[in-house]
């Protein structure tokens, strides 16, 4: 997640990287103000809010009211747990079931075959006969070029079905999460 972002990432808060700014899509951060008198208190705002080139303007947001967002949104992932993680099952499902993948990639595999049997044919008749060598090369090259189209279509699915196992294993990992979870935070204020 973090490389996805391409952004620095910090660990002083739960919250710290994980809050997106819906206007420029940069990162908020915590900020302390007034940090040697009595006023002291943190706030998040977007890290882009003062840089040169992009001025952003939303709001910066108080930790408390931070926290007590994320426990509304925590209460009612909680009310609906059951239902998430059916659903949740249910992408796991889709994203396993690799048929489709299996068929595309059976068809490449066997035209790659028949696309290196042609070039064979190719090389062995240039060998036993004479002919003209820029029909050679030209014939040669195409069946070559398709070939290399065929195995970086193999590549793709390939990356395909990796992505899909990330994706699967991620849910599976939400999944096993929410059920550990009780129903209640108890620890709010090390948030």
């Amino acid at each position: 997640r973090r490389k996805e972002m391409a952004q620095r990432y910090s660990s002083t808060s739960v919250f710290a990287s994980t809050i997106i700014c819906g206007e420029c899509g940069g990162v908020y951060g915590a900020k302390v103000w007034h940090s040697t008198d009595k006023y002291r208190r943190t706030v998040w705002q977007c890290n882009n809010k003062f840089k040169e080139d992009h001025r952003c303007t939303t709001p910066h947001l108080y930790e408390s009211e931070i926290k007590e967002l994320f426990l509304k949104a925590f209460s009612k992932l909680m009310d609906v747990r059951e239902a998430i993680i059916d659903d949740c099952r249910l992408v796991q499902a889709t994203l396993g079931d690799q048929t489709e993948l299996d068929t595309q990639a059976q068809a490449i595999i066997e035209e790659m075959e028949m696309t290196a049997e042609l070039i064979r044919r190719c090389v062995d008749e240039n060998t036993l006969k004479v002919q003209n060598q820029a029909e050679y090369v030209e014939r040669y090259e195409c069946h070559a070029a398709r070939y290399e189209k065929l195995k970086r279509q193999l590549e793709g699915i390939e990356t395909e079905r990796q992505s899909r196992k990330e994706k699967f294993d991620l849910i599976g990992s939400f999944i096993t999460t929410l059920e550990k979870q009780g129903t209640e935070l108890e620890e709010i204020e090390k948030l």
